[in-house]
Order: structure tokens, then C-alpha cells, then sequence
């Protein structure tokens, strides 16, 4: 709704035969704008759950091993045994809280 309301302020503020140029640019930013959120709502989530993941792994010798793996292949957690399952799961579930959760407060 945010989108149309721009659009028809847009068109009301540019000439008639700029109209075309000046929609396409503002769907073209709308559209980077959406890759840019995602793209570092992504890298803020690889980097609070590769935190999280290094924190619950503390003092185990194969602690970099599990994290390269949690964090590259997201079925691997699907398929470790269940005691290491509960301690990886809090670092998924934390890291989805804290950059989805409030990401939710930046939408239109």
C-alpha cells in the first residue's frame, strides 16, 4: 500500500512523458532495497548464530568442525544425535530472534 501511495505521489510530481522512467526507477529501488535487507539480514544471521553455535560449543575439541558444518548445511542439524542437538538448537533459535524478530520493526 506504502508502494502504491509513492507511486501515485511520484507520477503526480514528474512530467507526463517521465512517468515511465521515473516508475521503473522506483520499482528497480524497491527491488534493490528488498536483495540489500535480505542479503544483510543473511549475514547477520551466519554471524550471531556462528557466535551462538562457538559459545555452546565451548571446550570441545571438535567445536570449529561442528560450527563449519551447522553453518554451512542447514540439514546437518537434522541429523546429529539428540545431546548435541540440544546445544546447537539454542544458537539457531537465538540467532532467528535477534535478527528476524527485530528486523520486523523496519518493515513498510
Amino acid at each position: 500500500m506504502a508502494h502504491s501511495a509513492v507511486f501515485v505521489g511520484l507520477t503526480s510530481a514528474v512530467a507526463e512523458d517521465e512517468v515511465a522512467i521515473a516508475g521503473s526507477g522506483l520499482y528497480l529501488s524497491g527491488n534493490v532495497g528488498g536483495v540489500t535487507g535480505v542479503s544483510g539480514a543473511a549475514a547477520a544471521f551466519q554471524i550471531v548464530l556462528q557466535m551462538g553455535l562457538n559459545h555452546a560449543l565451548e571446550g570441545r575439541n571438535d567445536a570449529s568442525e561442528i560450527v563449519e558444518k551447522a553453518t554451512s548445511d542447514i540439514a546437518y542439524i537434522q541429523h546429529v544425535g539428540d545431546g548435541l542437538r540440544e546445544l546447537l538448537m539454542p544458537a539457531y533459535i537465538h540467532a532467528t530472534q535477534q535478527v528476524f524478530g527485530k528486523s520486523r520493526k523496519f518493515e513498510a
